[in-house]
Order: structure tokens, then C-alpha cells, then sequence
């Protein structure tokens, strides 16, 4: 391996202004969680509990699905 060639470690995407908004009007509600690390993160990124608190607001209609809007 070329040692002068670092790899390239890409941000993780930023929730959009109007999404953090929403997630925090909502209590920041547990949208993605993690087993391995046994975590829950909202959709906004600003708060991560332990345990699965996983709630349907991403997905199946919820407020911050992008489909249901």
C-alpha cells in the first residue's frame, strides 16, 4: 500500500434544517437503533439514548417520513 495515499473518510450526511426542527418539536424521538451497540439515535442526530426506543416516525407514515408529507 502506498503509504503517502490516505484514505478519504466521508461526513456523515447532515439531517436538513427542517427535519432537525421537526425532530426536536417531537422530543427528538428514537428513529434509528443500533443492536450491536444497543443505542437508539433520533433522526437529527442530537440525541442518542441507550436501548431501543425505536419509534415509527422515519417510516410507516410517521411525522418525519418524507413520503407521508
Amino acid at each position: 500500500m502506498n503509504q503517502d495515499v490516505l484514505p478519504v473518510l466521508l461526513p456523515t450526511r447532515p439531517a436538513s434544517a427542517d427535519r432537525a426542527q421537526a425532530c426536536a418539536q417531537l422530543g427528538h424521538p428514537g428513529a434509528t437503533y443500533n443492536p450491536l451497540l444497543d443505542k437508539t439515535w433520533c433522526a437529527c442526530g442530537a440525541v442518542i439514548r441507550d436501548g431501543d426506543h425505536f419509534e415509527h416516525v422515519t417510516c410507516c407514515g410517521g411525522p418525519l417520513d418524507r413520503r407521508a408529507s
